[in-house]
């Protein structure tokens, strides 16, 4: 959906950003229900160091969806407008599209799109994995049957991711031209983010030690997602530095790097959460063999 190839894309894109209008509404009054709940309707002595590590999850992943998302719902009105008002704010001038000029004026900025549309995608990144993390918690404490490792660690890590997520967006963008001294920046800070995604990862594993481990369905995958989650985190470090990510931008690579954390990661906690919460909802439990298999 890069401009300004998306503002003269076919009429699809058009249904594409409406939805997405539409989407990025709905999932704003629903981050402020979870904000509203959790700051108002806490049970009596339930103070915030009390609070279920899953529910710091879900109360820092709200605080994302509410400052990012509308950055990319102006992103996508805005280019609405590039294409059904014939508006300039993405269509640069003098543009050449299928060998023909393009018959706008243009004078928009191109990169105006990419940085609207980063300065939400990385924190959707940890939108989409904090709540892992919270479902990985509730599972490892249950399996291992003693408390979790850390949990003031594990708080303080996902406030910190939650807070430099917002301020390494551009680390996708070092092909752009930007100034050295911008990438250094950027550089630094997405260094930063990978100390407390480690410590994460470090307490979920000290979390296992001593325990009384039962290898229920669950517990496979919050145990398979560990592994999985640090190599995703791994593989994100050569992109963290300017020199490689210039070799392994628009590569595999970089698809490989961000399945690694986003789809195995998320999928496979997803699954381990579905596993462990539907005999509470309904009563029954799902077949254990299939889930192992």
């Amino acid at each position: 959906s890069y401009s300004p190839l998306a503002d003269l894309a076919p009429p699809g894109q058009t249904m594409w950003l409406i939805s997405m209008t539409f989407i990025i509404t709905s999932s704003l009054f629903g981050a402020i229900n979870f904000i509203v709940t959790t700051m108002n309707l806490r049970a009596k002595g339930m103070t915030w160091m009390r609070l279920p590590f899953f529910v710091w999850c879900q109360f820092i992943t709200a605080i994302l969806l509410v400052l990012a998302f509308p950055v990319l719902q102006g992103g996508a009105i805005l280019q609405l407008m590039d294409r059904v008002a014939k508006a300039n704010f993405f269509i640069p001038a003098n543009l050449i599209f299928g060998g023909m000029p393009v018959d706008q004026p243009g004078g928009g900025n191109p990169l105006l799109w990419q940085h609207l549309f980063w300065f939400l995608a990385h924190p959707e990144v940890y939108v989409l994995l904090l709540p892992e993390f919270g479902i990985v918690a509730e599972i490892l404490a249950n399996g291992t049957r003693k408390p979790l490792f850390g949990y003031k660690e594990l708080v303080i890590s996902v406030c910190v991711i939650g807070g430099l997520s917002f301020i390494v967006w551009a680390h996708h963008m070092f092909l752009s031209g930007m100034r050295t001294d911008v990438t250094k920046f950027f550089t630094v800070t997405t260094m930063l983010i990978s100390i407390p995604s480690v410590m994460v990862l470090t307490c979920f594993l000290l979390s296992l030690r001593g325990g009384s481990i039962r290898y229920t369905v669950p517990m496979f995958f919050a145990i398979a997602f560990l592994p999985l989650f640090g190599i995703g985190g791994l593989t994100g470090l050569p992109l963290v530095f300017t020199p490689t990510d210039i070799y392994l931008h628009d590569t595999l690579y970089v698809i490989s790097h961000f399945h690694y954390v986003v789809v195995t990661g998320s999928l496979v906690a997803l699954f381990g959460g579905v596993y462990y919460w539907f005999p509470k909802m309904f009563g029954r439990t799902m077949c254990p063999t299939l889930g192992k298999i």
